[in-house]
């Protein structure tokens, strides 16, 4: 099996167990997401020190969520990665991973307003 198919294979049992944390994840109030990548990486991002009804604060998570999402992605430079292909996966990766992270947050102050 070539590398691509495992790849393919983590990111499929990935997602599936990680869809099923995000369902509990957004039962309870959480200060912090999870920004993940196929590959099965995650990095916890805190935010319990931010005021993310505010625009600096939202700014500043936004920041952080990046540079996390940039960390387990990988780079979305063809020149580092060695090849045209995996960079635009990185890149497919980093925009799911920022889109999750942030939807984590929009549904848990969605939660914690109907409590």
């Amino acid at each position: 099996m070539n590398m691509a198919r495992i790849g393919k294979h983590w990111a499929m049992a990935s997602a599936a167990a990680l869809a099923l944390l995000a369902g509990q994840a957004q039962a309870e109030n959480y200060s912090e997401t999870l920004v993940k990548s196929p590959a099965v990486r995650t990095q916890a991002v805190s935010y319990d020190d931010l005021d993310i009804s505010s625009s600096e604060g939202m700014q500043t998570l936004h920041y952080r969520i990046s540079a996390a999402a940039r960390d387990v992605c990988g780079s979305n430079d063809h020149r580092i990665t060695g090849h045209l292909s995996a960079a635009v996966d990185n890149q497919a990766c980093y925009e799911r991973a920022v889109n999750e992270a942030l939807s984590q947050i929009n549904a848990g102050q969605v939660a914690s307003t109907a409590e």
